[in-house]
């Protein structure tokens, strides 16, 4: 009962700037659902900055957001598609090609910078939430029932398989993908599902983690040794041996960790929570001690993104209702 209260009340609450820990600040830079009452609804999942001024954001019932002014002001997007579902994942290789996909194996491409989006040739039906270009040719998605397509022609055409599953059968659903090399790769889902391949996805072999059976959202690496992942219930894994072993780190949440992020090899964030609380979790040690920072509303934070300027790290966070934060580290 006093968590319900507690969350009433920052539900009551607009909160336009945020101390966080190290004198930095989170700026809610596109209000929630509630405080904009612009008719612009949607739950955002995923966010994504080209350069300094240009960002995408994607969330349900295929909700686009652009901004070409660092955050300033977001823009509903139309895609011009006929029939468009949720949006998962925006994912850009470069600063004209770009991909947004969703449920229904819905892909979308743009080869302009987002100023037109077309559909790639795919069969797949089954929801991606997230791609990687390895090369300018050859690149990767993955999303439910175990899905895996592979391009090699720049993302103009995806094969690869599913999962056939029963009703009452366990579905794996894969999460995200990572590559920290043109070769080697990696892919986190469902069940504690890890995949990892050294020939640029040509066979991925399944990495058992002893006694981990949670759901895995987010992988990272700041260096080919150096990765994290984020999953179910607080969890966050850690390696420093190139993925040989991996080791939980305390975080002292309990909610879901959608999404994580490093600018080096010990500063990072992981973010999360469900409708009632969001989470942010901050580390300056690699993740051997995460500390809580606060962020808006009590709405699940879906994504977390980075671009560099100069010396200074500019981070977005998306969310529940719409919601986008900004914060910058030296």
């Amino acid at each position: 009962m006093k968590k319900l209260k507690f969350t009433n009340l920052l539900v009551l609450l607009s909160v336009l700037v945020i101390s966080i820990a190290s004198s930095q600040e989170w700026n809610v830079t596109r209000q929630d659902d509630f405080d904009r009452n612009d008719g612009i609804q949607g739950d955002l999942k995923a966010v994504h900055f080209i350069d300094h001024n240009n960002g995408w954001a994607v969330g349900l019932q295929g909700l686009a957001l652009h901004t070409k002014d660092g955050g300033k002001s977001w823009e509903n997007i139309d895609l011009k598609q006929e029939r468009i579902g949720d949006l998962w994942n925006v994912y850009f290789s470069d600063d004209k090609t770009g991909f947004m996909t969703g449920t229904g194996g819905m892909i979308l491409m743009t080869h302009d910078g987002g100023v037109s989006w077309q559909a790639p040739q795919v069969e797949n039906r089954r929801r991606i939430t997230k791609t990687w270009m390895v090369t300018d040719q050859i690149g990767f998605m993955v999303g439910e029932n175990s899905t895996v397509l592979k391009s090699v022609d720049g993302g103009k055409s995806w094969a690869g398989e599913s999962e056939r599953v029963r009703v009452g059968e366990k579905r794996t659903n894969l999460e995200d993908v990572f590559f920290v090399s043109p070769n080697e790769g990696w892919i986190v889902g469902s069940f504690g599902t890890v995949m990892h391949t050294i020939d640029s996805g040509q066979n991925w072999e399944k990495v058992v983690l002893d006694e981990i059976d949670h759901n895995l959202y987010s992988i990272y690496f700041s260096t080919p040794e150096l990765g994290w992942i984020s999953g179910q219930e607080g969890l966050v894994l850690n390696t420093i041996d190139g993925g040989k072993t991996w080791n939980q780190q305390e975080t002292d949440a309990y909610d879901d960790l959608h999404d994580i992020l490093f600018v080096d090899g010990q500063r990072g964030w992981a973010v999360g929570g469900d409708i009632f609380a969001h989470v942010i979790l901050y580390t300056t040690d690699g993740g051997q001690t995460w500390e809580t920072q606060s962020g808006g509303r009590a709405t699940a934070l879906r994504s977390i993104a980075t671009h560099q300027t100069e010396s200074r790290h500019q981070i977005w966070i998306a969310g529940g209702a719409g919601i986008i934060l900004n914060g910058k580290v030296e």
